[in-house]
C-alpha cells in the first residue's frame, strides 16, 4: 500500500505507517487479530490548476480606477499572453485525501511481512 492517510497523517508505504504505529514483525502477532486501521486513498494532484477565469476571480475589483471597463479589457489581454497550458505542467503537485476508505487490517500487516 502506498500513499495513504491515516489519522490526519500521509504515508508514502507501509513500512512509514509500521514504524509509527509500533509494529514490528517481531510484536505484529501480539495484536488482536480483528485489529483495523482505517486509511484514506490519495491521489496526485496539482497544487493549482491556473486559466485566465481564476486569476480575475481573485483580482479585487475595488482596486480598479474608475475605468475599470478599460482596466478589464487590459488585464483580459495579459492574461491571454500566458501560456496556462506550460504554467500548469510546471506546477508541483501533491498527495490529497480521496473519498475513497480502505481498512489495513493485522493479516495484511503480518502478510506484509511475510
Amino acid at each position: 500500500m502506498e500513499n495513504f492517510i491515516y489519522s490526519d497523517k500521509f504515508y508514502s508505504d507501509m513500512d512509514e505507517f509500521l514504524e509509527d504505529e509500533g509494529i514490528t514483525e517481531d510484536n505484529c502477532k501480539d495484536f488482536p487479530p480483528d485489529r483495523s486501521f482505517e486509511c484514506f486513498d490519495c491521489e496526485l494532484e496539482k497544487v493549482v490548476v491556473l486559466n485566465a477565469e481564476w486569476i480575475e476571480e481573485r483580482i479585487d475589483s475595488e482596486r480598479y480606477p474608475e475605468e475599470s471597463d478599460r482596466m478589464e479589457e487590459k488585464l483580459r489581454k495579459a492574461l491571454a499572453e500566458i501560456d496556462f497550458t506550460k504554467a500548469n505542467e510546471l506546477m508541483p503537485s501533491l498527495w490529497y485525501p480521496t473519498r475513497k476508505k480502505f481498512s489495513i487490517t493485522m493479516a495484511d500487516i503480518i502478510q506484509h511481512f511475510s
